[in-house]
């Protein structure tokens, strides 16, 4: 009994580790994206560009062991400045580099701020029951947050 209910755990065990195997793999490698053209909300797929990817996560880990290193040493205080330099460029050079566009929801935050940002309150003074602002208010917090990005950043970043 006790050797078929270990056959069993390795079984189960395997295909477990296949699944998160090629989920790790497809979300690596894949990105989700909605269609614009259409109403309903269905997510989309594409491959993106596997060599890039690659090298991306091959900086990232010598950069981590690089840094790693240094918290280890006597060096802690420059390991933190480049964690956070680190940090800071990947951040920047995402937000640069990905193209995303705003839909659904977060579309309507995007345009919300932006009106805010031109002197137009005038969502917040609706008298419909069944404005954006109604129904979500607390989401005036996240637009002040997006404004604030939209007047460094620009509009739409």
């Amino acid at each position: 009994m006790e050797k078929l209910s270990r056959i069993l755990r390795n079984i189960y065990t395997a295909i477990f580790l296949l699944m998160v195997g090629i989920l790790a793999v497809m979300s690596a490698f894949r990105s989700a994206y909605f269609d614009a053209d259409r109403d309903i909300e269905t997510p989309m797929y594409k491959w993106d560009k596997p060599l890039l990817v690659i090298g991306f996560y091959l900086v990232v880990l010598y950069v981590t062991a690089r840094i790693g290193r240094l918290l280890n040493s006597k060096k802690a205080r420059k390991a933190c400045i480049a964690a956070i330099l680190f940090s800071l460029l990947l951040s920047l050079g995402f937000l640069f580099t990905l193209q995303s566009k705003p839909y659904m929801d977060c579309s309507a935050l995007v345009e919300l701020a932006t009106a805010f940002n031109k002197g137009d309150f005038s969502a917040l003074n609706s008298p419909a029951r069944n404005t954006y602002l109604y129904i979500y208010p607390f989401q005036i917090g996240y637009i002040a947050y997006l404004q604030i990005l939209f007047r460094i950043f620009g509009e739409g970043n």
